[in-house]
């Protein structure tokens, strides 16, 4: 999801040094670095974005990141920038390019897929880590809820640190499931580019060891991350996860829709993937950063075709817009013929 006026930017940090291996004698030897002060530094280089164009200014931050002593390589990918330090800790800023709205509308053709299934179980989960920056659920949650209830299904909402990492571990099972948070693209050591999400936990750590109290197993595997949001000039950390939850806590999906409000949900299927092999009938999402305007009209006129309508996966997907700020396109991963009813 993207600001009105000004991009979020998350920072999503993996301590790879603790995977065997990783780190070198001579890099384990390097001094701390103090990553919270470099990626305000990056923070501050991407207002600059608003005033040049932001495709250079994109690419100019990329090369400022790697002319930092710090850093070992730095890369572009959508608008997203993973910088991966010489110790081998990584953090990926997100969204640095969306200052504007400005979506027109433009509907595909209708599709020629007829249902041919429908989630097991008339359960909904709406996990929402937006609501806090002032993108009230009046005019957007709340149709979803009156669209689901209407088609038989029966809803629960959390909102901010109550769709926190445990929340969603126990109830991602549903035949439903829809989150709205920010998300992006995350290069791993290997090179891997990994679909990440926002959770609406705040990040705390009060041992002091890099780790999220009561989340350190999580951490340790690389199935969660730490994200740091810019938001009225103040960043605010939270926990944030990988495919890797998903696949080692959620199960036995009912044929569910999973159906993802974010930037860059889609953009590879590795989210999609994740969710496939628990259970899940079909995975939509954005394949690029997409305007926050514009991914919240849809989830409304979406879950309006899917539960008034009747309309498939694939039905949906044609009959939605591109954002035409971003060029992002709603996608999805699974059978496109799941319908809601």
């Amino acid at each position: 999801m993207k600001s009105k006026v000004l991009a979020a930017a998350i920072a999503i940090a993996l301590l790879f040094a603790a995977v065997p291996g990783l780190v070198g004698f001579s890099e384990a030897r390097q001094p701390k670095i103090n990553y919270d002060q470099i990626i305000e530094r990056g923070l501050q280089e991407t207002q600059k974005i608003i005033s040049a164009s932001p495709t250079q200014g994109m690419k100019n931050l990329e090369s400022w990141f790697n002319q930092q002593p710090e850093v070992r390589r730095a890369r572009l990918i959508t608008n997203d920038i993973t910088v991966r330090f010489i110790d081998g800790y990584a953090i990926i800023l997100l969204d640095l390019d969306i200052t504007g709205q400005g979506v027109a509308p433009g509907w595909g053709a209708m599709s020629r897929i007829y249902p041919s299934a429908t989630p097991s179980q008339k359960t909904c989960i709406i996990t929402d880590a937006l609501e806090w920056q002032g993108w009230s659920p009046s005019n957007i949650i709340n149709p979803i809820i009156q669209d689901l209830n209407s088609a038989g299904y029966s809803v629960t909402y959390v909102k901010n640190e109550a769709a926190d990492l445990k929340y969603i571990e126990a109830n991602h099972d549903k035949g439903v499931i829809y989150h709205r948070g920010h998300g992006g693209v995350f290069e791993d050591a290997s090179g891997s580019e990994l679909v990440v999400l926002q959770t609406g936990e705040k990040w705390v750590d009060n041992n002091g060891d890099g780790k999220p109290d009561g989340s350190e197993y999580e951490w340790d595997r690389g199935w969660i991350f730490k994200g740091g949001i810019s938001h009225g000039g103040t960043t605010y950390y939270f926990i944030c996860y990988g495919p890797g939850l998903v696949s080692n806590y959620c199960s036995n999906l009912p044929d569910s829709l999973v159906y993802m409000t974010s930037c860059d949900g889609a953009y590879n299927p590795t989210m999609g993937n994740a969710y496939l092999g628990v259970g899940a009938k079909a995975y939509m999402g954005w394949d690029d950063p997409v305007t926050v305007n514009h991914g919240n009209r849809y989830a409304v006129n979406n879950f309006d075709m899917f539960c008034e309508k009747g309309y498939t996966v694939q039905q949906v997907k044609d009959n939605t817009p591109k954002d035409w700020f971003t060029g992002a396109r709603l996608t999805y991963y699974g059978d496109g013929s799941l319908t809601l009813i």
